[in-house]
């Protein structure tokens, strides 16, 4: 029977899959096209688009060990919040009568 805390468990499960699934292709993009996100981030680090204030340059990053750090710590959440997410989803379906 589908009552009201069936319908809330429903969509908590639709949620919790939505945003795994985001973070399951942004995980997959930043790995299988890895130069050109790589590319990405040094752009953004290094704040190369700003207007070149020293106000504000002081905290561009230009090392680039930096930026391959940076990418990989993105590609290890995206991959550690895809797994907890299916995980979580999993446990979810699993006690959703319960």
């Amino acid at each position: 029977m589908f009552n009201s805390t069936n319908a809330f468990r429903f969509f908590s499960m639709m949620i919790v899959l939505t945003v795994t699934t985001i973070a399951a292709i942004g995980c997959l993009g930043n790995i299988t096209d890895s130069e050109s996100n790589l590319q990405f981030v040094r752009h953004v680090f290094s704040m190369d688009t700003t207007y070149n204030s020293p106000d504000i340059m002081w905290r561009a990053v230009t090392a680039p060990s930096v930026h391959m750090i940076g990418f990989i710590s993105i590609i290890i959440i995206e991959a550690t919040l895809t797994f907890c997410g299916f995980l979580g989803l999993f446990k979810l379906a699993k006690h959703f009568n319960s």
